[in-house]
């Protein structure tokens, strides 16, 4: 079990203790083991600070007494006091006077242990004989007894292992490593260096030797050791397990032995970007537990990072995760990345790790604002099994409840939005127009929750999905573009034409349409909006329509319709038209001369692509309020055009071009 910090002692040493040197034989050294680190009880109450130096008199008391009742002959042995200091490689003393003039190498001593005698003497053992030291408390004596221990074993160890690797005896280098480990596990010591250590020289081996397979399953055990899970691995390490670990032999291993180191990677601040090492090793652990468990091992490692508390002391672990993802989706659209091979292998383990972090219900919206966000590589969007995936996530948030995760719908920061990525085009119309009604049904209730102007603008890009839509009779297009009309979202004077176009088409629409009449002539009497007919639209469809229509409409839109010169009979009884729209229609010269003879109000005419020539145009000479004539695409001349230009003061704006009078 790791040592909680009352259990902790420092690694480097100086603290006053009274001395003593015994030149006999040392008793037997015996061999560093793990055993010989075991833990004695200890006061817990007392400080992890050293001891104060004792005053000059205070340890010639001591000394004193130390010789009463030393089971060492006075007469063979002096007790002196000495200020000691416990360095990496020496035990000195800082006045170079004594037996202590020469600092005592850690890598001579036989043994170190406590005397039973007293609670506050220790005795180091070496070739020239014994040394004993007093502390000036029992607690004292832990922190120099353990930490001396300390350097004295790990001397041993750096020697064995040193004579095994020269040797080349790479299975006694493995297991000797694995000894060390797991000695580390039951050190009291707390230093940072001393914590990473046992890494380190693992990564030192694992440069300097190539390890035989024999040896693959000692040093995975000795990585996967209980101590080491809360270190960060070495780029030689993390290399090691992204190649072994995934082998059928050891990939048993991955849930007992390295969850936890995994979980310290994900707890950290860190940049993947900068340690490609950690990224493939935190992949490859994902691709192994997917393999091993499907879905449900993914969703238990979430579920144990997953706190539902705001005050998380890992706030960390959810970008480190997103982090994650980015970079992964990245690598596996990278042409020149291997993981390319293995793609939808790959991608399905990252897909279920973002399917598993909408289910906690505060990483939901973050999670959608992270995809928002995220400019997803362009390989990607030519993958169907990909794309396949990426529509299940947008409608887990169209489906939300909340309307923060609707909103991640939208385009944000410049990025396309979901309903600009999914908006239906011609080629892939069967694909994404399920999807594109789905985003639309889930953001129409925004628009009645203040977010009105944020749905319509994201919308208007997709004007021309939307008019598709709402012709194929879905209903909540229809109010999008009423809702555009209504609030002069839409201004292009073609595209009002086609919107009206297409909510005429539908009940909805047309209810619509009636209402929106109503309004306008409630306020100021007339019909400002222009009366629209569907493309298939006869002279007799026109003539029904047109019964229901107040007389102070104002705007006609017959574009691409099959109305002939006929249709004039019925629009004359409008007196205050100012506007008539016949674009791409079989009007003829006849129609013209009957509209010139009554609407004497008009100041719009749209002829363009009509039957229209010079024998009609005489006739519009008549309408002095006309301000905007449009006649490309007819069989006027340039003569008839020019002599209409002469009489009509108040023309403002024309268009002939793709006719003779172009050049007029």
């Amino acid at each position: 079990m790791p040592h909680t910090s009352a259990d902790c002692y420092p690694l480097q040493l100086e603290g006053s203790l009274v001395c003593c040197f015994e030149r006999h034989q040392p008793a037997a050294p015996r061999s560093p083991s793990v055993a010989n680190f075991s833990r004695a009880s200890s006061d817990s109450g007392c400080s992890h600070r050293l001891a104060r130096r004792p005053s000059r008199n205070k340890l010639e008391n001591m000394v004193s007494r130390m010789r009463r009742r030393s089971s060492v002959s006075v007469s063979s042995s002096r007790w002196e006091p000495f200020v000691i200091q416990l360095t990496e490689d020496y035990i000195r003393s800082v006045e170079t006077q004594g037996f202590l003039s020469e600092a005592i190498p850690i890598s001579s001593i036989l043994n170190v242990s406590r005397l039973q005698t007293t609670k506050m003497q220790l005795r180091v053992d070496t070739p020239r004989g014994s040394m004993f030291f007093t502390a000036p408390s029992a607690y004292s004596r832990e922190q120099w007894y353990y930490s001396i221990q300390y350097r004295y074993i790990m001397a041993h160890f750096n020697i064995k292992l040193k004579a095994d690797q020269e040797k080349g005896k790479a299975l006694l280098v493995a297991a000797t490593i694995k000894d060390l480990v797991s000695f580390h596990r039951k050190v009291p010591i707390v230093q940072e260096d001393i914590q990473q250590l046992p890494l380190e020289i693992i990564s030192r081996h694992l440069r300097e030797m190539d390890f035989p397979e024999m040896c693959w399953n000692t040093i995975l055990e000795a990585l996967g050791s209980n101590g080491l899970d809360v270190q960060i691995p070495t780029p030689e390490i993390c290399e090691f397990l992204s190649k072994h670990l995934p082998e059928s032999s050891f990939a048993a291993m991955v849930d007992s032995e390295f969850g936890d180191m995994i979980m310290t990677l994900l707890k950290r601040q860190e940049d993947y970007r900068r340690s490609p090492h950690i990224l493939k090793f935190l992949t490859t652990y994902l691709q192994i537990l997917y393999k091993r468990r499907r879905k449900a091992g993914v969703v238990d490692l979430l579920k144990r990072l997953h706190t539902v508390s705001v005050d998380c002391p890992h706030q960390q672990v959810f970008d480190n995760v997103m982090q994650l993802v980015y970079l992964a989706l990245g690598d596996a659209f990278n042409p020149d990345c291997e993981l390319r091979k293995k793609l939808n292998d790959f991608l399905v383990v990252f897909q279920a790790v973002v399917d598993t972090m909408l289910d906690f219900e505060d990483w939901r919206l973050k999670t959608a604002v992270k995809l928002q966000d995220y400019p997803f590589p362009q390989g990607a969007w030519n993958d169907a099994d990909f794309i396949a995936w990426v529509k299940t996530v947008v409608v887990r948030f169209a489906n939300d409840s909340s309307e923060k995760v609707r909103l991640c719908l939208l385009p944000s920061r410049g990025h396309l939005g979901w309903v600009q990525r999914f908006t239906p085009s011609t080629r892939e119309l069967r694909n994404n127009a399920d999807i594109f009604a789905t985003m639309v049904r889930s953001l129409r209730p925004l628009m009645d929750q203040g977010w009105r102007r944020e749905v319509l603008e994201s919308l208007v890009p997709q004007f021309a999905a939307c008019c598709y839509m709402a012709e194929h009779s879905h209903s909540d297009f229809v109010e999008i573009l009423s809702r555009m009309l209504e609030m002069n979202y839409i201004v292009d004077h073609r595209e009002q034409e086609l919107a009206w176009k297409a909510l005429r088409s539908t009940v909805k629409g047309r209810n619509f349409y009636n209402e929106y009449i109503k309004r306008q002539n409630s306020t100021d009497g007339s019909s400002l909006e222009p009366f629209c007919m569907p493309p298939t639209a006869t002279d007799d469809d026109v003539a029904n329509a047109l019964r229901s229509q107040p007389n102070s409409l104002q705007a006609i839109n017959l574009t691409s319709t099959a109305v002939t010169g006929e249709v004039a009979n019925h629009l004359i009884r409008f007196r205050h038209l100012k506007s008539i729209s016949l674009w791409s229609t079989p009007f003829t010269d006849k129609g013209l001369r009957i509209l010139a003879d009554n609407l004497t109000e008009l100041s719009s005419l749209d002829l363009s692509e009509t039957q229209i020539t010079d024998s009609g145009l005489d006739a519009l000479s008549r309408l002095n309020s006309l301000e905007v004539l449009r006649l490309n695409s007819t069989q006027i001349t340039a003569g008839g055009f020019k002599r209409l230009k002469k009489r009509l003061p108040n023309l403002v704006e024309y268009n002939v071009s793709y006719t003779a009078a172009s050049e007029v």
